[in-house]
Order: C-alpha cells, then structure tokens, then sequence
C-alpha cells in the first residue's frame, strides 16, 4: 500500500486501459460470438486519465441521447440496455471514436 501511495504522491498518474467484453447471443436468428477490445492511455495533451476518458465520454453520449430524445425509457437504464438499440450503440461508439477511443469489434458465427 505504501509503494501505491508513493507512487500517486509523484504526479498526475499516466494510466492504460485495457478492457475485453465477450458476448454470446442470436442474430439474424443465427447464434454469435462477439469480441469488444478497448485499449486506451492517458491523453497527455488534455490531462485526461484513460480511466476518466472511457467512463466520461460514453457519460456524456447518453446525456446526447437523452437531449435528443433517442432514449425514451424511464428511470434507471443499465448500460447493456442501451447497447441492444443498434442505433444508439453505433451513436456512442461513434462518440468514442471522435476522442480517439477505438473499440475492436470481431464477430464469428457458432454452430448450432
């Protein structure tokens, strides 16, 4: 713990992201494997950690949806709700290639 604490004592901390969603479902009545790979660093130019960049910029694209009246539901929407909407998930991954967050998409079919 106290190796941590001296080494965020230091300055700001250049942080890496790394993140992989595996998915299994039914497309086109056909059964898919899906693979979602993330990996991001610090924006040095900006000052802005990868963890604050792949937690605030898909924050922010929802409060768009919402403006913009593409999300309708009420109350509490977890995430992975908004991700079955094709249009909305294209919206916010497009929002995350604008800041430079790329996200790797691999799709394969399973046998029945």
């Amino acid at each position: 713990m106290e190796v941590l604490k001296q080494a965020l004592a230091v300055g700001t901390p250049e942080d890496i992201l790394a993140l992989r969603v595996e998915v299994e479902g039914l497309r086109n009545g056909k059964k898919l494997f899906a693979t979602y790979s993330v990996l991001d660093r610090y924006d040095r130019r900006r000052g802005v950690s990868a963890m604050a960049r792949t937690t605030a910029y898909p924050c922010t694209s929802i409060a768009v949806l919402l403006a913009r009246q593409m999300l309708t539901q009420k109350g509490v929407v977890p995430p992975e709700k908004i991700a079955r909407d094709p249009k909305m998930f294209r919206f916010v991954l497009s929002r995350l290639g604008e800041h430079r967050i790329n996200v790797r998409t691999q799709y394969r079919e399973l046998g029945s």
